[in-house]
Formats: structure tokens, sequence, C-alpha cells
């Protein structure tokens, strides 16, 4: 068509009909070519990274930790055999664990024969223990705590201190969350929601080197895939504003497991020592960041494609067709 007016030629029925379609697919093409090289960057810094010497060091390391534990420290630590001694000086036993926290992509670990010591519940120890309250003045929160012993075979005894077995701390919840859903207690003096937690999970590692004593970074140690801390906690719901919770009223919805193991265990050692997330063996990487690269550089046909879209002609139907003649 030719617009006498303007001198100009007017766009098709065609060409009005298809231009969105078209800008949406080179649009699309744009982004999923950005999303393509990205991953074959990706890809050539994975396989790139398998080759790295420091990569290669680390695993070298876990490799290091898994011989020096089948050859000397496993036996140390099936040797442990500890107890917990309750309050009425009773001991309860712990099992040994045989089960393995790695999948098998990480290097060698998945290989590695595992000795751990667990207790499914202790609800019924720390019930009996005597507490004591650790108040940060500063605040207004506070941990009530308890002192726990473990004895192991050769008349070695580990004293765990000031586990937290309660803590309370300041929520930013409203008054109104706070008190109607029994969020907690509501503090008129400071205008803030108070919540208790209880501890569910504890693991302490200790150092095979100073041996019954605590590694000097348990505190800090994800004791398992799932337990990302030495202690784990749930909500504890209590809303009395003058009472603190007793350990006699310790909620039996979770089970509160103890855990104990050695700083030789390379499953400690690969991730407080070396950045375990490396230590995948380099075979693997490289294969990984080949598959990768390849799969994305075949890829890269697809937004190309939809980048060179080209308009179509798909004519409209009659009633549009007339609709937009009259337009014109």
């Amino acid at each position: 068509m030719f617009d006498k007016d303007s001198g100009r030629s007017c766009p098709s029925v065609c060409q009005v009909a298809n231009s969105k379609s078209v800008c949406c697919k080179r649009v699309f093409g744009w982004v999923l070519l950005i999303v393509m090289v990205t991953s074959l960057a990706y890809g050539a810094s994975v396989a790139y990274h398998s080759q790295n010497q420091k990569h290669q060091e680390q695993v070298l390391q876990i490799d290091g930790a898994i011989d020096s534990w089948e050859s000397q420290y496993r036996d140390e630590t099936k040797a442990w055999k500890p107890v917990l001694i309750n309050n009425a000086n009773e001991e309860v036993q712990f099992s040994e664990l045989n089960t393995p926290d790695f999948h098998s992509q990480f290097s060698d670990l998945h290989n590695y024969t595992v000795v751990k010591y667990n207790i499914d519940n202790i609800v019924d120890v720390l019930r009996d223990s005597t507490e004591t309250k650790k108040e940060n003045p500063n605040n207004g929160e506070f941990n009530l705590t308890s002192t726990l012993l473990v004895n192991f075979n050769d008349g070695n005894t580990l004293s765990l201190e000031d586990i937290p077995v309660y803590i309370r701390k300041k929520s930013s919840r409203s008054s109104k969350d706070c008190t109607l859903n029994k969020i907690g207690y509501w503090n008129r003096t400071d205008n803030s929601c108070y919540v208790y937690n209880q501890v569910v999970h504890l693991c302490y590692i200790v150092d095979h080197n100073n041996f019954p004593n605590l590694a000097s970074n348990y505190s800090v140690f994800p004791c398992d895939e799932i337990n990302r801390s030495y202690a784990s906690f749930a909500f504890y719901r209590w809303t009395d504003p003058i009472n603190e919770p007793t350990f006699s009223q310790l909620s039996t919805v979770h089970n509160i497991t103890l855990s104990v193991r050695s700083s030789k265990d390379p499953y400690v050692v690969g991730y407080t020592k070396v950045d375990l997330v490396k230590s995948k063996d380099n075979n693997t990487m490289l294969f990984l960041g080949l598959i990768i690269g390849v799969v994305s550089l075949f890829a890269l046909i697809i937004p190309f494609k939809l980048i060179m879209t080209e308009d179509e002609f798909v004519p409209l139907n009659t009633q549009e067709n007339h609709r937009f003649m009259r337009k014109v």
C-alpha cells in the first residue's frame, strides 16, 4: 500500500500481524544466547579448575586423611567405646555408627570406613541434669545450659560444658503476632518479643592429638549433611513472661541426639582444613566441564536461529483484514 498524503509506504496487513511475534522471538533468542554463553564459560572454568594445582593439592590432602584414618585412626577411634554418665552415675551407651556422610561425587570420601558414636535421645539424661543460666546483660537473651560427662574405655573423661539446652532470643515479631499466635511472650519493658528454642542435636569433635579434649573448632563444625552446626535447635512454645522453662519440661516432639566423632575423621578434615566442595576428583570435574561446554556449544544454534528470524507472510482472516483497512 502507498499513503498518498505522506508519500510513504504503509505497512502491510501481514507485517503488522507478525511484527510482535518476530520481536518476541528475537528477544527470547538474545536471552537464551546469554544463558548459553554463561553456561559455556562455566563448563570451561570447571574443566580448567580440575587441572588447577591448588585443587590437586586439596584432593591429595583428602586422600592422605583417608589413608591415615584407615591405617591408624579408625582402629583407635573404635577403641573409644564412650558412655554418657547421668546424674545417678549410670552409664548410657553410645551406638557405633558406620553410615557414610557423603555421596560418591566427593573424591574418595564415600569409600572410607566411618566410625562415629551416637545416642538417639538424651532427653531423660538432660531432665535430671543441673541447670545453669548464661545471660547476656545487654539484650535480655540467655541460654539455659547443662554439663554432661562422657567416659571412654581407657578411663579418660570428657566434660561437655555449657550445653545450650534452651536459648531465649529476641525476635522481630510484632506484639500481635507474638501474643495472639503464641510465638513467645511480649516484654513491655523493651517492647520486644522473646522466643525460645530447644536443642535437638549435639555433635562434639574430640581432638585426636589431644585426647580426650574437644577440638578447638568444634563449635563451628558442620556435624553432618543434615545438621550444619554442632548444635541444632527447634522452636519451643513458651509464653510465660515470669517463669522460665525447666529441664523437666523439655519437649518430646523431637529427640535430642548426641554424637561424638574424631578430629582425624576424613569428614572432619574435609570440612575444616580444605574446601571440600572443590575436592571432587580431577577426572570427574574434567568430564563434567567438557559435557557442560559441548552441550552449551551445540545449544547456541537455537538462540542464533531465533535472532535471525525473518518476517513471515501470515495472512489475516477476512474480517480482520477489513477491520485493518478501515483503520487505514
